[in-house]
């Protein structure tokens, strides 16, 4: 109800309200853009407009075979599409309709057009239309005119991508990858750190040996290696491809009851419930090997370049809560089961990952592959402590 009532509110209004909504500069450099428009001129028109606001990943395409090519690829946050595509076999629309239903990518549009009927905009805001705008001839335009096309596409713009990222705070996946998402991967390491505590807890009330616990949890910390080499080389549609192919990756080779999320950037989060640390250790380096074998081919001549990826584990258990119940402060955390207390675990349980991550990047400039995955596990009382 929500996505539809601001879906309405958006179109049909004008740029009244140009204050209220404001990206920050960088934060604009991360959003992907795709213009979607069968004349020349008017797609370098949006791509210099957007260029110069500070956008990066601006991307074009004339038809559907363009536009689709930009899909394999990456999923643009935004697509600007003509509804009147002309010199193509399929109309904007029916477009709007492949996109969203065939190739089953949720994303939202501003339409553009020289003339829209109050049934034509309704049709397209059924198909996925947040705002729209009115498209001119790009050669008559000057002066004023020109200034005012400028504002409008740079104000609809940044409101439909503001509107994308309330969205996304109530979505549980990652529009590009497709995975979990951060939220997603909080809320599913709260649940497995809780069920260990509460296993743990009632094995020691009915005198079990702590040692045989049957419930070791095991999150694992995954960064493409160079990415941002890689992303400054081939670009970020290529970039976006190696996220999409390693989300992929991990999703074919994961039990059910494991999650992978997209954790940031080129950062994923494997969180594997009833796993050992020997046992996260050993998938690790498994995955790691057979991903550094896929062949990616970034340039036109189909050149072969391949990728690798780093690992950092933490592992909940009985030793490391041996060693967290050692410290009175971390005993008293542990002991005080309130949301802050689990929210305080989650962090040191991702701090303690990051550590190990770290390391294995530095094994690996000193000593190349052999330094694939990290041997330590991370988990210490100090990573608890250090939150408080």
């Amino acid at each position: 109800m929500r996505a539809t009532v601001t879906r309405e509110i958006f179109i049909g209004k004008g740029n009244r309200q140009l204050t209220r909504f404001s990206l920050d500069p960088k934060g604009k450099q991360k959003y992907a853009i795709l213009i979607v428009d069968d004349e020349a001129l008017t797609r370098k028109l949006y791509q210099d407009i957007l260029l110069g606001d500070g956008y990066v990943r601006v991307y074009a395409a004339s038809n559907e075979a363009e536009t689709r090519a930009v899909f394999d690829k990456t999923t643009p946050d935004l697509v600007i599409m003509d509804l009147n595509l002309g010199r193509s076999e399929m109309d904007g629309l029916d477009l709007m309709t492949k996109i969203v239903s065939d190739w089953g990518v949720p994303v939202h549009f501003i339409v553009a057009s020289g003339s829209f009927g109050e049934g034509f905009l309704r049709e397209a805001m059924r198909r996925g239309a947040v705002d729209y705008i009115f498209k001119g001839n790009p050669e008559e335009l000057n002066g004023g005119r020109q200034q005012s096309v400028v504002d409008e596409l740079k104000f609809k713009v940044e409101r439909a991508l503001t509107y994308n990222v309330e969205v996304a705070n109530f979505a549980s996946l990652d529009p590009l990858t497709h995975l979990s998402n951060k939220a997603t991967m909080y809320a599913e390491a709260t649940k497995r750190i809780c069920e260990f505590l509460r296993d743990h807890r009632t094995w020691k009330e009915k005198g079990f040996p702590t040692d045989t616990l049957p419930i070791d949890f095991s999150l694992a910390l995954i960064d493409i290696d160079d990415f941002k080499k890689y992303n400054d080389t081939w670009g970020h549609m290529e970039g976006d491809y190696a996220l999409k192919r390693l989300a992929n990756f991990l999703r074919t080779n994961l039990r059910r009851s494991d999650t992978v999320c997209r954790f940031g950037g080129e950062e994923l989060v494997m969180i594997l419930p009833r796993t050992t640390f020997p046992n996260a250790l050993g998938l690790c380096t498994i995955l790691s090997q057979k991903f550094s074998e896929i062949n990616f081919k970034p340039t036109a001549d189909k050149t072969d370049v391949r990728l690798s990826f780093s690992t950092g584990i933490a592992t909940w258990n009985v030793a490391a809560m041996k060693e967290l119940e050692t410290d009175p402060a971390t005993k008293a955390l542990l002991d005080a089961n309130t949301d802050e207390a689990i929210d305080a675990l989650v962090d040191a349980t991702l701090k303690a990952a990051d550590r190990q991550l770290y390391k294995m990047k530095e094994r690996k400039k000193a000593y190349g592959e052999r330094g694939r995955v990290s041997s330590d596990n991370g988990f210490l009382p100090a990573d608890i402590l250090s939150i408080q």
